[in-house]
């Protein structure tokens, strides 16, 4: 017993000494910027080994094997985005209200400004700034990628926050709905059609949310991996089966 825990110390004291390294054998990662937890997958991380998350030997030296995460102190609002380049399959936004110049240090650190640059564009004009031109990309992957950021990203743009409001205000009016109809003395006083017309238009409202993440997810795979997703599939299914 003692000696097994022993072996274990050892290994992870050669961790720190960088002479060897352990890591998870799941894989989804998490990743710490400075306090803040991301998860995502290593099969994304992995498919752009010319950038710092990407590359098996570069990010080895930000692993923690006592957390079993990855830690940098970095800037947690740019993060959002350089996430989501990798979730996207290479396309990336300016989070809202920062700064060019911390965006590009980010982007610097974590290797991305080359990368985005030789994607977005052969010729970059020079009056353009980087965060205009790595948000370029064409055709159906400009159109998913934008409807991706907009109901995912609600800092990525005003209307992707007005979205995300939307869906505040909707979930407690149909709580709300659902604790009036309950209660006898509203039952009575109000028609049945009016809870089922609110009901409707609540059930509605979460479908085309859910149809439009489906159709822009990055990974259809990795969607589907998240808890979160089946439960919104999940409350709105009864509605379907109840009026069919």
């Amino acid at each position: 017993m003692l000696g097994s825990v022993d072996r274990q110390m050892k290994n992870l004291m050669l961790v720190n000494n960088g002479e060897k390294i352990v890591y998870p054998s799941s894989d989804r990662v998490t990743i710490n910027i400075a306090g803040k937890l991301f998860e995502t997958s290593l099969v994304d991380l992995n498919r752009f080994p010319d950038t710092l998350l990407g590359n098996h030997d570069s990010r080895k030296q930000y692993y923690d094997v006592f957390r079993d995460e990855y830690y940098f102190n970095r800037n947690q609002i740019a993060f959002d985005a350089i996430l989501y380049y990798y979730q996207s399959g290479g396309d990336i936004y300016q989070p809202e209200g920062l700064p060019d110049i911390v965006f590009e240090r980010e982007l610097e650190f974590f290797e991305l400004i080359d990368t985005t640059i030789d994607e977005t564009a052969e010729s970059p004009e020079p009056d353009m700034t980087h965060s205009q031109l790595i948000s370029q990309s064409v055709g159906f992957q400009k159109w998913r990628s934008a409807l991706w950021g907009f109901v995912e990203y609600p800092k990525s743009s005003m209307p992707a926050r007005i979205w995300a409001t939307s869906n505040i205000v909707i979930i407690v009016i149909s709580v709300i709905n659902l604790i009036w109809e309950s209660i006898p003395k509203y039952r009575k006083d109000a028609s049945i059609d009016t809870f089922f017309l609110i009901d409707t238009a609540c059930v509605a409202y979460f479908t085309l949310d859910l149809v439009l993440r489906i159709m822009s997810t990055p990974s259809l795979t990795n969607f589907l991996k998240i808890v979160l997703n089946w439960f919104d599939f999940l409350a709105i299914v009864p509605f379907y089966v109840d009026s069919s």
